[in-house]
């Protein structure tokens, strides 16, 4: 409603002192609104330069000739700020991985240079090192005069940033309230007295072999940054984070892994004790390999087809291909089970928010004859009780016999829910954490910035 894509049914919109209620996007970029969504709103074909311009081209005459120097200008000077300002402005955004696409998507409305900025979950596809440096982008907007409407699920960023707290539940106003929160204040509000914790086991029941080895599912070679190489790999019911900023190469081991890779032959793999090129997404199901990828509204749901539609949107058996027929499921029963919270099963899924959508995804996978998932962000964008569900989820799965190789830049979640993390930067491993703890978190943020890389290398000079 603030940016004009949706009329509201009651109620009134104040802008500068005026009801001005927007009627169209148009109208409220020209009053000097920019909005940020949680799900990308970017042209995947166009290039980065074509993106941040899409409608409002600069112009040096009433005929709006395209001043493409200007562009160009202008382009480097946003996504400099952003910290993309070596990225090559001509390349289609669909080349990306996730985090920099959404890097873009904010550049896009800084380029806008707006009075009021609306930002919904910017930080759910970025890590650690990159929220920090949002944050300090949002600091300098706010000194600028800025006005910022934060939009969240990551209550820690809302006790770090926000002047002024609103706590919505169940789409209802709960309290607004001024002045900085602690995390226990906001999530009590959001909770209704708090929303439990996850019970998490601090050990995996990893499946053994009869001389006591650990019978690994995955075994992949990855180079690490002291010359020598690392076996990530992963048993069943165990989870291994890999944890790393955009870039640092974990999204290539999980498409390596999930068949999405075109060079997988060029890597030495293992599933199950056999060596194996992973090349085509159908071999890896076939194997028993299960993907949940990151950014569910491109890559994830169907969005014309309904809840169940997308619930059976998968194969019985590893030699089957996928069907939308539930072949005699109950889908009421299963949605119940994974705790999806909707209206009727024939609703389409974009009736459901962003947490629910997720444990369809995670539903399906659940549903199928599969022994190793690899999850990309499975939590991001989502609330505080759907990623509790989403925990729980994950734990059926390792209680099953399953493996998972869990990609994640939430690193208090790949702490929680990890019994190793393999930090990540410029292609390689770092370090592996066995058992990690929160004592851990200065260290592997140090990891993935490339600061223990540079002091090791100032101890060697």
């Amino acid at each position: 409603m603030c940016g004009g894509f949706v009329r509201p049914d009651t109620g009134s919109f104040w802008y500068d002192g005026k009801e001005v209620p927007f009627f169209s996007p148009e109208e409220a970029r020209a009053a000097g609104l920019a909005m940020v969504f949680q799900e990308l709103s970017l042209a995947p074909d166009l290039s980065i330069q074509d993106n941040l311009f899409l409608g409002a081209e600069p112009t040096r005459n009433p005929l709006r000739v395209l001043r493409r120097s200007r562009e160009r200008s202008d382009c480097k000077s946003v996504l400099d700020a952003v910290g993309l300002g070596r990225i090559d402005i001509r390349q289609p955004v669909n080349q990306l991985p996730p985090g920099q696409q959404q890097l873009v998507e904010i550049s896009k409305a800084l380029a806008r240079k707006p009075k009021i900025l609306v930002l919904d979950e910017p930080s759910a596809m970025l890590s650690l090192a990159e929220r920090k440096h949002l944050h300090g982008i949002m600091g300098e907007l706010r000194a600028n005069g800025t006005a910022i409407v934060f939009v969240t699920h990551h209550v820690s960023e809302v006790a770090e940033l926000a002047d002024r707290v609103t706590v919505l539940r169940n789409g209802a106003l709960v309290e607004s309230i001024t002045g900085r929160q602690t995390v226990d204040q906001i999530v009590e509000r959001l909770g209704g007295g708090g929303i439990p914790a996850p019970h998490w086991p601090q050990q995996s029941q990893v499946v053994q072999n009869p001389d006591n080895s650990a019978a690994d599912l995955l075994s992949i070679v990855v180079p690490r940054l002291d010359g020598s190489t690392e076996a990530i790999r992963v048993a069943p019911g165990e989870v291994v984070g890999l944890y790393g900023v955009i870039g640092c190469g974990s999204e290539r081991i999980a498409s390596i892994v999930s068949g999405q890779a075109s060079d997988a032959a060029s890597v030495a793999m293992e599933v199950e004790g056999q060596k194996i090129a992973v090349n085509t997404p159908v071999r890896a199901r076939r194997l028993g390999i299960g993907h949940l990828p990151n950014g569910r509204a491109a890559n994830g749901i169907l969005p014309t087809r309904s809840i169940s539609e997308n619930l059976y949107l998968r194969p019985r058996s590893r030699k089957q291909r996928a069907s939308l027929a539930p072949t005699g499921g109950d889908p009421d029963k299963e949605l119940s089970e994974i705790g999806v919270r909707y209206g009727n099963a024939k609703d389409p899924i974009t009736s459901l928010s962003g947490g629910n959508q997720q444990k369809v995804l995670i539903g399906r996978l659940l549903g199928s004859d599969l022994r190793l998932l690899v999850l990309e962000e499975p939590t991001a964008g989502i609330d505080i009780a759907a990623k509790a569900d989403v925990h729980n989820l994950l734990r059926k799965c390792t209680g099953k016999g399953w493996g998972i190789l869990l990609v994640s830049s939430d690193l208090e979640e790949a702490i929680a829910l990890s019994d190793r993390i393999h930090t990540m930067f410029d292609g390689q491993c770092v370090r592996t954490y066995s058992a990690p703890t929160t004592g851990d978190m200065s260290s592997i943020s140090a990891d993935v910035v490339g600061a223990t890389h540079a002091k090791d290398r100032e101890e060697v000079l």
